[in-house]
């Protein structure tokens, strides 16, 4: 096999997961990263106290990245290909989160702040009733607050391959 010098851009589960299995099959890997930590905005949707498996999950994937012969950049964006020497890029940088023209939108904050500790108030509105926005809810609930969960469709949870019971669950929470 040809042994190919690979650059992953964005060092998230995505990334580092394909680095992760780049690395086993003998290739030279580097992953560069923007920030000055790995798993992206999995460091966020780990930080529920009821997340423990998400957490067990990064502290796997880290040491695997750290245990094989994986090149980590961090604080380093990359703004164009052309500065790249790899025989290979692989993009993995992720989503942005949809900015919602609606009347006190000043007042929002994203998913991520909530969950690395940002401060709300009493009685919250989370926009969104899919996984993430349920799973705010409940933390929500957890801490004593009242969230009410704004969604699109006709239920929450409507994710395919979620149990229906966990949507009936919710309802009866909130």
């Amino acid at each position: 096999a040809v042994t190919k010098s690979i650059a992953v851009i964005g060092g998230g589960i995505a990334g580092m997961t394909v680095a992760r299995i780049a690395a086993i099959r003998g290739h030279e890997v580097t992953i560069y990263e923007k920030s000055d930590r790995l798993c992206g905005v999995f460091n966020a949707a780990a930080a529920p106290e009821f997340k423990e498996k998400d957490k067990e999950f990064i502290r796997w994937i880290q040491q695997e990245i750290e245990s094989l012969p994986i090149k980590v950049e961090y604080n380093c964006e990359i703004t164009t290909l052309a500065e790249l020497t790899e025989d290979e890029i692989i993009i993995a940088t992720g989503a942005k989160p949809r900015k919602l023209d609606v009347p006190g939108q000043e007042k929002a904050i994203e998913a991520t702040e909530y969950l690395l500790g940002r401060k709300v108030g009493k009685d919250v509105a989370v926009i969104g009733g899919g996984l993430t926005g349920c799973e705010i809810a409940y933390d929500l609930v957890l801490k004593g607050k009242r969230p009410v969960i704004v969604e699109m469709a006709d239920d929450i949870l409507k994710t395919k391959g979620l149990c229906m019971a966990n949507s009936s669950c919710m309802r009866d929470l909130l």
